[in-house]
């Protein structure tokens, strides 16, 4: 029978709506067999999600999604089969969860100055993991009754260029990120490249970060887009990962969202031994920290 594979997913632990153990729950209710947990910037909730995987039976995947800079743009790098209590991985998410509770601050600030009243606590109230994000100040201004969807918050007040807008200036760098990910074991893959400056760029990045996969297969690529990063993959002699980027039921045009991707059992057998030759380079060599100055 054929698998049905997702690998990019999120739960309350950064911004997705569901609990890691209800991420695993609805996936299976969808016909998943192979999950991946990959909450942006942070490892915490997979212990939870592997628990309830094992019980469920479903083949559990401890993953990770960092937030990048490349140059004034932002990238998301896809970290899979990362050993989740790897000591360097979680200082730095540490001090990115840090920093984003700094953000969330100014941009709570900014926003009550601009007539929206909302406190950081009433922000903090709308997440029970260890990420803060501009998604839980939309909520938490749907909760006050401000706007009726995360879309409208975005679009009204949190968006670039919007009254509520404060740019995050720190994130390290996609080779950095991808080095501390191969030291954990894991396997490392461009996250949804559709939203790049475009191709060119994904195979820049490709070959500057060393990264080992592109996700061809996302929710928001249509056919097209899906065989194109196919394609260059191909050609760069890199793997293919696939996942629904999960954060909600509701997708933001309308419809449902659904769990699972069209990778393929031998698309994924692929990855999973690249994962194990990862392991076996971690375990033998030498751990570094974040170089400094990213």
């Amino acid at each position: 029978m054929p698998a049905l594979i997702d690998l990019h997913t999120h739960s309350t632990e950064s911004d997705g709506v569901l609990s890691p153990t209800e991420v695993v729950t609805e996936a299976v209710g969808d016909g998943v067999d192979v999950l991946a947990l990959t909450d942006h910037d942070t490892l915490t909730g997979i212990p939870e999600a592997s628990e309830e995987a094992a019980r469920q039976g479903v083949e559990f995947v401890p993953g990770v999604e960092v937030s990048c800079a490349d140059g004034d743009d932002s990238v998301h790098l896809l970290g899979l089969f990362v050993d989740p209590g790897d000591r360097v991985l979680n200082k730095l998410f540490r001090e990115v969860a840090e920093r984003r509770r700094a953000r969330i601050v100014a941009t709570c600030e900014q926003l009550a100055g601009a007539g929206v009243p909302i406190r950081f606590e009433e922000v903090a109230a709308m997440s029970s993991g260890a990420s803060l994000g501009r998604p839980h100040v939309a909520d938490a201004l749907v909760e006050k009754g401000v706007v009726r969807t995360r879309k409208e918050a975005f679009d009204r007040y949190l968006g670039d260029d919007c009254v509520g807008y404060v740019r995050y200036s720190w994130k390290i760098s996609v080779a950095e990120a991808a080095r501390l990910i191969h030291q954990a074991g894991g396997v490392t893959s461009i996250a949804h490249p559709k939203y790049l400056r475009g191709a060119g760029r994904l195979r820049g990045l490709i070959r500057e970060s060393g990264a080992m996969a592109v996700e061809a297969y996302h929710s928001d690529h249509d056919g097209a887009e899906g065989a194109r990063f196919e394609r260059i993959a191909t050609e760069l002699g890199i793997l293919i990962t696939g996942g629904s980027d999960f954060h909600l039921r509701r997708k933001k045009g309308g419809g449902s969202h659904r769990f699972g991707s069209r990778l393929s059992r031998s698309q994924y057998a692929a990855l999973r031994e690249a994962a194990a030759g990862q392991a076996r380079i971690a375990r033998n060599g030498p751990r570094k920290g974040p170089r400094k100055g990213r």
